[in-house]
């Protein structure tokens, strides 16, 4: 179970545009594979049927530190990389 506090957690579902079930602008497939490169893990067969946030939330609870900050810093490398909007953001332009 990953160490974070109520506003890690926060800052998570801001930054990665939880709110309405999505992670970034991934579509499935896409989450799929970014997990399975990331942690070599299948998140859909782990957490099937669950949105790709909800996915994200439950394996961000089950997992250690150490998976889920290596997500995280994988995610946050993708936002920059590949999501101008969040891009921005992420640096305050």
């Amino acid at each position: 179970m990953a160490n974070l506090t109520f506003s890690e957690k926060q800052l998570i579902e801001t930054v990665f545009g939880m709110s309405g079930g999505y992670v970034l602008n991934f579509s499935n497939r896409e989450f799929e594979e970014f997990m399975k490169d990331v942690v070599s893990y299948n998140i859909y067969v782990k957490y099937p049927g669950l949105s790709k946030a909800k996915m994200l939330r439950s394996y961000i609870q089950d997992e250690s530190d150490v998976y889920v900050g290596k997500v995280i810093i994988m995610l946050l490398n993708y936002c920059l990389l590949y999501t101008s909007d969040a891009a921005d953001d992420l640096i305050g332009v």
